[in-house]
């Protein structure tokens, strides 16, 4: 089972990958909000989390 074990290996790189990412553009957003306000900044926090998960589907 070789392929298995390099699929489990190209998940879990590109898991880590993710990660980094995902605390930037959560800080991103985070000071974002706070400068344009409540209802804005909860519509950045949406969009900008929708498209961690995209990137982690297609990438990933």
């Amino acid at each position: 089972m070789p392929v298995f074990g390099t699929l489990q290996a190209n998940f879990s790189l590109n898991f880590l990958a993710i990660l980094p990412m995902a605390k930037i553009l959560g800080s991103i957003t985070e000071e974002l909000a706070d400068s344009v306000g409540e209802t804005l900044g909860g519509l950045l926090n949406a969009s900008f989390g929708i498209s961690e998960s995209h990137d982690a589907v297609t990438l990933g």
